[in-house]
């Protein structure tokens, strides 16, 4: 078994790699060993690139096929899929694109929010917290108790105009410039009724949504807000935002 186990980790890296070798391949009667390698080799790069690119649609309708292409091909060599679902193939890519284009910070947020939307639709099941589940418990009981974000939703920063070029592109349709922001601003993916969402949240917002992803409980926000806004205003956009968390579904308690 030892045996077997390394000359699939060979083989593997032959698949990965480039340097010459074909460990357990031998010539056959229409190709040699170096030719039938690369066959699997290319199918294997293929299917990566595949990979990367389903599930960043948008961003490669986006960056244009050639670019994408080279992108991906370079990800898949520098990062091997360690996963059975290719699915779950991808995750760092938008840090990769940031590297690789570091003049247009653009390219790898909306790689972020292709890969956002795509973990939301297909993302963990959980009980998010209603109204009904909050107003059972007495104040004390729950304003201070740490919050989290439901595990199918998360936070996209942004300096970009990336919401109406990403609804453009998913619609097949000329997506307008990108436009910087001025500020860097979060977007908020979640699943609702089974289909993911996505909104760009204001600055006040955005830091709430922030502080609930590191598990702030509902007081702590409301203190964060009344340091921004003064005590009235801060009473005020706090009791929005969470009507707005709690009817779309987007807080659990954090663990």
């Amino acid at each position: 078994m030892a045996d077997l186990a390394g000359t699939q980790r060979a083989f593997l890296a032959q698949l990965i790699g480039d340097d010459g070798g074909n460990p357990g391949v031998s010539d056959g009667p229409h190709a040699d060993a170096k030719r039938r390698l690369g066959i699997y080799r290319n199918a294997y790069r293929l299917t990566l690139r595949g990979a990367i690119r389903h599930n960043h649609r948008r961003c490669a309708a986006w960056l244009g096929d050639d670019r994408f292409d080279r992108a991906a091909d370079d990800y898949a060599t520098a990062t091997p899929s360690p996963f059975r679902n290719l699915r779950d193939y991808g995750g760092g890519f938008a840090t990769f694109l940031a590297v690789r284009f570091p003049d247009h910070p653009d390219i790898a947020e909306l790689a972020a929010l292709d890969w956002a939307i795509d973990a939301a639709f297909d993302g963990p099941d959980a009980a998010a917290l209603d109204a009904a589940a909050v107003t059972a418990l007495a104040t004390d009981a729950w304003i201070e108790r740490p919050l989290a974000l439901h595990p199918a939703a998360s936070l996209v920063e942004a300096t970009h105009n990336l919401a109406p070029v990403w609804r453009a592109l998913e619609a097949g349709e000329t997506p307008p410039a990108m436009v910087p922001l001025g500020r860097r601003a979060v977007l908020l993916v979640w699943r609702m009724d089974g289909q993911p969402h996505f909104r760009t949240l204001d600055e006040n917002e955005g830091e709430a949504l922030r502080h609930v992803a590191v598990g702030a409980s509902f007081a702590a926000i409301c203190a964060m807000l009344e340091k921004r806004l003064g005590a009235e205003e801060a009473t005020t956009a706090a009791g929005t935002m969470l009507g707005g968390w709690l009817r779309d579904g987007v807080l659990v308690w954090s663990a």
